[in-house]
């Protein structure tokens, strides 16, 4: 029998108070690929604003409430590459000269993946196996996720997040940017 695979799924701020579609598209994936999960109520901005504005001790105030309420699950997956980059590459880099945090901060990073990343690398989907509810039958997930790919290496990541809406069949309301 094959395990569970536990996830946190980190929210992010934008998708929490703009578009929490994505959340729910997010946890819907995810769920269909067979993993439980879990979303911290008590989770906060990953700290990228305060990492850019080279404000290092609220960045690694942060840090550390994302790794505390995070820190137990198999992986920690976000459905923004920023986010995701931020938790992966940078919180080593907040705590690489701090003894009593730089081992546990690189455990939590090590887990830490952005969603279509995660479905392709670590679970090895490259195709959705049942059709979506008409949304996109006959297309595969190999095929969304490269398309995301392309889309992300060229800065769009608002349609990535859409990408990630229809792959759940999620789109109650128009495309972005539709008018």
């Amino acid at each position: 029998m094959k395990n569970t695979i536990h996830v946190g799924l980190f929210v992010t701020c934008l998708v929490d108070l703009f578009r929490p579609s994505v959340g729910f598209a997010s946890i819907k994936l995810l769920e269909d690929a067979g993993c439980h999960v879990h979303v911290p109520i008590s989770q906060t901005c990953c700290g990228l604003m305060a990492w850019n504005g080279d404000d290092k001790p609220d960045a690694q105030e942060m840090a550390l409430e994302v790794v505390k309420n995070f820190e137990s699950f198999d992986y920690i997956i976000a459905p923004s590459e920023p986010c995701a980059k931020m938790l992966k590459d940078n919180y080593p880099k907040l705590f690489e000269k701090d003894p009593t945090w730089k081992e546990q901060v690189q455990g939590f990073s090590s887990k830490v993946y952005e969603l279509t990343a995660f479905l392709s690398e670590v679970l090895k989907i490259d195709h959705y196996t049942e059709p979506l509810q008409g949304t996109v039958v006959g297309k595969d997930l190999g095929e969304l996720l490269d398309k995301a790919s392309k889309l992300k290496r060229q800065g769009k990541s608002i349609e990535v997040r859409h990408i990630a809406e229809v792959m759940a069949d999620m789109t109650g309301t128009p495309a972005i940017g539709a008018n």
